[in-house]
């Protein structure tokens, strides 16, 4: 697996390096070190290289740039880093605040948050999407079903 990262980090073709599938790729295998640390300036780099692109593909672009910048908020919130995963979130909003993962990484960003300042953390779920409305559902009826299927499983694991 080393021998892999070597190679990958040993690209000189810059458009190359830092292809989204080649980032992926380190990232994966630095994750399975586990080297958070170097997953982390892999993604920095990448951010940069990105951010000062030329290419004429805008589209693919900001898709990089969005997905680094979701990666590194994930890997700040495992490697225990609340305050630089929320700057990086505020970056990954200001590029893509539609998308289910921005939600996703909110929701993860606020439950971190709420460990070390509730205050932050009532801030960031504020700004949480509303869910979609329910329509035609009968929760009490769902509720009964599901708890009635949970009964029957448990019986049947006594037999």
């Amino acid at each position: 697996m080393l021998q892999a990262i070597n190679i990958l980090n040993g690209i000189t073709d810059e458009e190359v390096r830092h292809r989204p599938a080649v980032l992926a790729t380190q990232l994966a295998l630095q994750e399975q070190q586990p080297n958070l640390a170097g997953a982390i300036s892999t993604v920095q780099e990448g951010l940069t290289w990105w951010q000062n692109s030329m290419t004429a593909d805008k589209t693919e672009k900001s898709t990089a740039q969005s997905w680094l910048q979701q990666q590194l908020v994930h890997l700040q919130l495992k490697a225990g880093d609340r305050q630089s995963a929320s700057q990086a979130f505020q970056k990954l909003q200001s590029l893509d605040r539609t998308s289910a993962a921005s939600a996703k990484m909110l929701g993860q960003l606020a439950r971190a948050s709420a460990q070390g300042n509730p205050q932050q953390a009532l801030a960031l779920q504020s700004n949480l999407p509303p869910l979609p409305k329910l329509t035609g559902i009968n929760l009490d009826d769902l509720e009964a079903k599901v708890a009635g299927e949970l009964s029957t499983v448990a019986a049947q694991t006594l037999v």
